[in-house]
């Protein structure tokens, strides 16, 4: 015996939000989502020089210290 759920036992349909979207072919892209995109894109670019820059400093400065305390010369005694 099939069980169903209340809203498909009373016929009613949930309506679907957008369309399905089948395997294989691409989403036509809307003049929505392509705004979307650049905007992303644009916030992307903007947090360069304020994120991945410092970020890539501080691994350099890292590397270098790493570097420098693995190659001094030992202190004499």
């Amino acid at each position: 015996m099939l069980t169903l759920s209340p809203h498909r036992a009373a016929g009613h349909r949930s309506a679907p939000r957008e369309m399905r979207q089948l395997k294989g072919k691409p989403k036509k892209e809307t003049s929505r989502d392509k705004k979307e995109r650049k905007q992303a894109m644009q916030e992307a670019r903007r947090q360069v020089p304020t994120v991945v820059l410092p970020t890539l400093a501080v691994a350099v400065l890292l590397i270098v210290v790493f570097v420098y305390m693995a190659t001094r010369p030992a202190g004499t005694e």
